[in-house]
């Protein structure tokens, strides 16, 4: 009985194998070729044509106007002397109003 056990557990497993081997033969990756790359244009630009102009502004600005209030920096009015606590140091600001 024993040889007859032996058959039967060889025989299914080469069905196995087979049918594995079909799945997996069936599944494999296909291979695509790649697309050909375009071809890359080695001509000469086109330039625009244009002349060039220079001017002392920006574009679309009028030369009228004082241009705006920047950074007040060291005015003529403003004291030389940094604050107005002792000593000509100026105490660190708390974002506290008052005392």
């Amino acid at each position: 009985m024993k040889t007859q056990t032996d058959w039967i557990v060889f025989a299914v497993s080469i069905v196995l194998a087979l049918i594995i081997s079909g799945i997996l033969f069936a599944m494999r990756r296909q291979v695509d070729k790649p697309q050909a790359p375009t071809p890359v244009n080695v001509a000469d630009p086109a330039y625009p044509t244009g002349d060039v102009v220079y001017t002392n502004g920006l574009p679309g600005a009028n030369s009228s106007g004082s241009g705006g209030a920047g950074s007040p920096g060291m005015q003529a009015n403003a004291p030389a002397g940094g604050g107005g606590a002792a000593g000509g140091r100026s105490r660190p600001s708390l974002g506290v109003s008052g005392g």
